[in-house]
């Protein structure tokens, strides 16, 4: 029985046990539309796979931006205030509305990643049980 197909050299090969069936009587000839499929299918691995590297790019670039948000925040936060009691009291005076804004931006979008990766290790320990 064959497990799947390949299309090698413009020909179907038959796999079995993940071994390539060495029948040549069993392969046959790819038709058009089996080859521009497989044409598609390649130009569509390239594409996910450049995408894949833009959105890595995009997540270090992300990773770059809070760091240097952090960083702003700690050196303009009250002197002596922990990042607990900056959130519960977030009425800081700070020297624009444009800071309080990135401060508060990047308080909600730090919760949320928290919020986030406390519901994918919940849902890692239910699914694994």
């Amino acid at each position: 029985m064959t497990d799947s197909y390949h299309i090698i050299d413009g020909q179907v090969v038959p796999f079995r046990g993940g071994r390539k069936c060495n029948d040549t009587g069993a392969w046959r000839d790819a038709t058009p539309l089996e080859l521009q499929l497989q044409e598609q299918l390649a130009e569509s691995k390239h594409v996910i796979a450049a995408q894949a590297a833009e959105i890595e790019a995009l997540q270090a670039e992300i990773e770059r931006l809070a760091e240097a948000v952090r960083g702003w925040w700690e050196e303009h936060r009250p002197i002596g205030w922990t990042e607990d009691q900056h959130r519960s009291c977030p009425h800081v005076n700070l020297a624009t509305d444009a800071e309080k804004a990135l401060v508060t931006a990047l308080l909600r979008y730090q919760e949320e990643d928290h919020e986030n990766t406390a519901r994918a290790a919940l849902s890692k320990e239910t699914n694994h049980d």
